[in-house]
């Protein structure tokens, strides 16, 4: 799009093109066609990624403007309760970090979860506040593991408000593959992405998958969808 800042946003595991027209037959009052239109041609892409830039799911799908800042997840963040009181610990930070909600606190031996509750927790639950949480004198010197989001000031994020509908984000595509000197390159003036998939596994890297359509632009008189070209 005109004055956008362009996003090389990765490298492709594959593509799949599909192109689709409408053929409507023209018999006029005789039984046999004596002509096919051609109507409604439909472009439809499917993309998976092997490397994507994270500033593209927002140009793909929300059209927000980013705010600075990010949450990060801890996991299983090791701690002993005290021998004595107070009973408390406060789980260390990524640096920069600040504590923002809690996940789960769990026994580290056994796993078995704590309860949360609102203050003076006995054996087998905790509370919590501002990142401070705090135990039963009943599980002093007990091995604890802590879940919780924190924030940092680096990142960028989206907020993700439930909005009303409007015009789906639009953008230009170029896609390029080469071989043995050889390039085929589809340069496609106005696309709109309309789903979005990141498959993970424990022993694969993510590869997202996403599809997008690509429609006339509004330049001319009949708009423009783009080109296609191989050398």
């Amino acid at each position: 799009m005109p004055n956008k800042t362009p996003v090389k946003f990765g490298s492709l595991q594959g593509i799949e093109a599909e192109l689709d027209f409408k053929l409507f037959d023209s018999p006029l009052q005789l039984q046999a066609a004596i002509g096919t239109m051609a109507t409604k041609l439909k472009m439809d892409f499917k993309a998976k990624a092997a490397q994507m830039d994270g500033l593209l799911l927002n140009q793909l799908f929300f059209g927000q403007t980013p705010a600075s800042g990010s949450e990060g997840l801890v996991r299983d963040q090791a701690g002993t309760i005290p021998a004595s009181g107070p009973y408390t610990i406060t789980p260390a930070l990524p640096a920069g970090g600040t504590w923002r909600q809690d996940l789960s606190v769990q026994y580290a031996t056994s796993g078995a979860p704590l309860t949360l509750v609102p203050s003076g927790p006995t054996q087998g639950q905790y509370s919590v506040s501002a990142g401070v949480y705090t135990f039963a004198a009943a599980d002093a010197s007990l091995g604890v593991a802590f879940n919780f989001l924190y924030t940092m000031t680096t990142g960028l994020k989206l907020a993700l408000v439930n909005k009303f509908s409007y015009l789906a984000p639009y953008f230009q595509v170029v896609l390029n593959t080469t071989y043995n000197g050889k390039q085929v390159t589809w340069n496609l003036a106005r696309c709109a992405s309309k789903n979005l998939k990141l498959a993970t596994s424990l022993e694969k890297f993510a590869i997202p998958e996403f599809s997008f359509s690509a429609m006339a632009d509004q330049t001319g008189q009949y708009g423009n969808i783009g080109t296609f070209s191989f050398s």
